[in-house]
């Protein structure tokens, strides 16, 4: 019969032991973080008008277009985007920096750093997202930034990070970590950059309003972000608002059928139109994008629709075609019924 091991059920131990710490100080930080964060919020005046920034992000001679909400981008965007895109002058073979302003008197409460790797676990790079709120119930936030401001960067406080797996084809998986701060600035200020050589050449641009609830057929599937999604041009002052509203479109197309900023939620009851989960997928994220479909229209000409895929029964991909009123091939999805068959021709461009 043999000895038990002393330094064995010792080294196990330790592991515990370790293991329950870090558990219980990463606990210990999300708890603080949280209650830092509504602290900041319930310290914000209430909001009283809509119109809550003055100051464009982005000056005119860096913006090129400005991308409607909608877009689908599968599998991250299987679903259609929340957010607006400020799509930059600049292209990856010029990539240049641009400066990023405040739309407004804002305070940052938060600020997420996501690093970006390879199938092979390589860094590919990394960029930044900031969360801020003009009063109690609005939000904004910036993704896709290339830098912070040192002021802002200098004032980073308790973090929490998490990682997810991500195949679209050149990331395979993101770590994230969100930082509690409490930042306020006045409208114009320069808060980072956008852009540059291996950033993304647009950077996000949403707004969550506690006042405003999308109508989807199936809203508890959804987050906070994506349920109260509103445009966020509509949320300057006039001047700025009809300033930026001609950007609104893609390329050197603009978009002007209504809503002209775009549409997340394009469910139609007892129709195709709309988005779909398969099997056991509860609700939009990371680890339910490959198990999502949307049949849905174009955000940047309406008139077109789009059938976008996470997975599942293919590999990532959407499709863009031209719908019909009658027949079975290429019918408009809204007036697809139970009763019909829906066929997409093979001549569809695939994208």
């Amino acid at each position: 019969m043999h000895k038990p091991n002393q330094n064995g059920f010792s080294h196990i131990l330790v592991l515990i032991i370790i293991v329950l710490i870090i558990v219980a100080v990463g606990a210990f930080v999300f708890s603080r973080m949280q209650s830092n964060y509504v602290n900041v919020v319930a310290s914000l005046p209430i909001c009283q008008s809509q119109s809550v920034f003055s100051a464009s992000p982005l000056s005119s001679g860096d913006l090129a277009f400005i991308l409607p909400r909608g877009n689908v981008n599968p599998p991250d965007h299987t679903l259609p985007s929340n957010h607006i895109y400020l799509t930059l002058l600049s292209t990856r073979q010029n990539a240049k920096q641009v400066p990023v302003y405040s739309p407004g008197n804002i305070t940052i409460t938060s600020v997420r750093v996501a690093h970006y790797s390879n199938a092979s676990g390589q860094s590919i790079n990394g960029d930044y997202s900031i969360y801020s709120y003009p009063c109690r119930t609005i939000q904004g936030y910036f993704g896709h930034m290339s830098t912070l401001s040192s002021a802002i960067e200098s004032k980073l406080g308790h973090v929490s990070c998490y990682k997810y797996g991500l195949n679209n084809g050149y990331i395979s998986s993101v770590q994230q970590c969100d930082y509690s701060v409490d930042i306020p600035l006045a409208a114009g200020v320069q808060i980072g950059t956008a852009g540059g050589p291996s950033s993304a050449p647009a950077m996000d641009f949403g707004v969550v309003d506690q006042a405003v609830t999308l109508p989807f057929i199936s809203p508890r599937r959804y987050n906070s972000q994506t349920l109260h999604s509103a445009c966020p041009i509509d949320y300057f002052t006039p001047n700025v608002k009809t300033a930026l509203q001609v950007y609104l479109g893609e390329g050197s197309s603009q978009r002007t059928a209504p809503p002209i900023c775009g549409q997340v939620n394009q469910d139609v009851t007892n129709t195709l139109q709309g988005n779909w989960f398969y099997g056991s997928s509860t609700k939009d994220g990371p680890g339910n994008w490959l198990k999502e479909l949307a049949i849905v229209h174009n955000n940047a000409n309406p008139a077109l629709d789009e059938i976008s895929i996470g997975g599942v029964i293919s590999q990532a991909k959407f499709w863009t075609f031209s719908p019909l009123s009658s027949g079975l091939i290429n019918h408009e999805p809204s007036g697809v019924h139970q009763a019909k068959r829906f066929i997409v021709t093979t001549q569809t461009t695939i994208i």
